[in-house]
């Protein structure tokens, strides 16, 4: 598992090391965009500390096999209930670590999107993350830095850059669902995370793209009447807010770059209706848009309630 991993070589060769030495700590934290490759990682990780080998992932051990299929019991993975952990989920987690593991002397926990704990459900977690049994290890993952202080602080924490674009074409291109040149584009679009860049192949996502894409064009010359229309749009579609958002600040941010002439950097597409809106705007318009986008993606990540959000954005 650790082989068919592509970048990250510094935390790569760190946690090999560690589980080699089998001094694993009690907890790890895992800080990084979306879709770069934390949980793989993460995943790899729980695969050598659980090997019944001792000789890290074998790939043949009762473990190992179980593993590959999602069914080991000494791998427990747990995400939030919407928009948050609720406080239940966290107490069974808490019983659950009491219990010894199943298949060898080890059990790991892997908690996605960990940004999105309460402070209730954070307190509850604090003193099975402070001192859990011998036999559990925690890796936490988060895309934003929004970690609660407490948590953080209990965590050995690992910040994961955003891969090259060589890296992230890699990874497309090992998936084998997309010819060369469209590769390349997907991969140039993902801005250094090969998760998103797959992503954007789904029917799902490429339908929520399309509905940012119409909402990119229009937003210059939207009126009062048209941006009231766009909020009941997108309050009553099932559309990720966070693409959208993210797709917009992508949008913006390439405008600008038209305007500087910094064509080389432009990721969007099409040109044409980007040099348009480079010609409508002056920078600080956009450049104030620019920053707007962000703190919305900001307030998404921190649980503002969603209607709030689309408000502010047809203000931006």
């Amino acid at each position: 598992m650790w082989d068919s991993i592509v970048g990250h070589l510094p935390i790569v060769s760190l946690l090999r090391r560690v589980a080699r030495s089998e001094r694993v700590g009690h907890a790890y934290l895992f800080v990084g965009q979306r879709g770069v490759g934390k949980y793989t990682l993460a995943k790899a990780f729980a695969a050598h500390i659980l090997c019944l080998s001792n000789q890290g992932p074998c790939g043949v051990c009762e473990s190992c096999r179980l593993l590959a299929s999602d069914s080991n019991p000494d791998l427990v993975e747990i995400l939030p209930q919407g928009q948050s952990f609720r406080i239940s989920q966290i107490r069974e987690l808490n019983r659950h670590c009491l219990l010894r593991p199943s298949l060898g002397t080890r059990r790991v926990y892997i908690l996605h999107n960990v940004e999105k704990l309460t402070a209730d459900a954070a307190n509850s977690f604090l003193r099975t993350l402070e001192e859990p049994p011998p036999h559990v290890t925690f890796v936490l993952l988060a895309s934003t830095q929004d970690v609660i202080s407490t948590i953080l602080s209990r965590c050995q924490v690992l910040r994961f850059p955003s891969l090259t674009y060589d890296e992230t074409l890699a990874v497309v291109r090992a998936s084998g669902i997309l010819p060369a040149e469209k590769a390349e584009q997907i991969a140039k679009r993902g801005l250094g995370s090969p998760g998103d860049a797959l992503n954007m192949m789904t029917p799902t996502y490429r339908a929520t793209i399309s509905m940012a894409q119409e909402l990119a064009y229009a937003w210059p010359l939207l009126g009062i009447e048209d941006k009231l229309l766009w909020v009941k749009r997108l309050e009553e579609g099932r559309d990720e807010l966070t693409v959208i958002l993210e797709y917009l600040s992508v949008w913006v941010r390439d405008v600008m770059l038209f305007k500087l002439g910094l064509y080389e950097y432009i990721v969007s597409e099409p040109s044409e209706e980007i040099q348009r809106q480079a010609q409508m705007a002056d920078i600080a318009l956009l450049l104030d848009r620019w920053q707007s986008l962000a703190s919305l993606q900001s307030k998404i990540r921190s649980n503002v309630n969603r209607k709030l959000v689309i408000d502010e954005l047809l203000l931006v």
